[in-house]
């Protein structure tokens, strides 16, 4: 099994950074806001992306863009920010937060699934671990 690289890690661990402080603002938002704090993190996150396509516009070349792929995760992407948000608002936040952390194990399934990617027994183990955590919670 291949290391991952620097230039791998880093994207990676930047991303995890900003989405922990994703759900932690979000947590911190009055319950009286509604969901106004979801619409301004939208229209940040929007801004920023578009941006840095503008940017990488040349380094991506002519290849024309998943547009329905693009809408279909904002929208799965709005529906679990609302979600952890009814959660965060209405719930024990360390449940809540356990089972956010989960969501990695989506994308583990996902490309076994849709890619036929292999899981590697570190991501079994990882797998059958959050599986362990989230069923010891159900039971405290």
């Amino acid at each position: 099994m291949a290391r991952p690289s620097r230039t791998a890690l880093l994207p990676a661990f930047g991303a995890g950074a900003a989405i922990a402080l994703q759900l932690i603002f979000l947590h911190q938002t009055p319950s009286g806001s509604g969901v106004a704090p979801l619409i301004v993190g939208r229209a940040v996150s929007s801004a920023v992306t578009l941006a840095a396509a503008g940017l990488m516009r040349r380094k991506l070349g002519g290849e024309r863009p998943a547009y329905a792929m693009s809408v279909a995760a904002g929208v799965l992407d709005s529906v679990a920010n609302l979600l952890f948000l009814l959660a965060a608002r209405t719930g024990d936040l360390a449940v809540v937060t356990v089972v956010t952390a989960l969501y990695p194990a989506g994308t583990v399934l996902l490309a076994r699934g849709v890619l036929a990617e292999r899981i590697h027994r570190g991501q079994l183990v990882g797998l059958g671990a959050a599986a362990v955590a989230v069923s010891l919670l159900a039971l405290a």
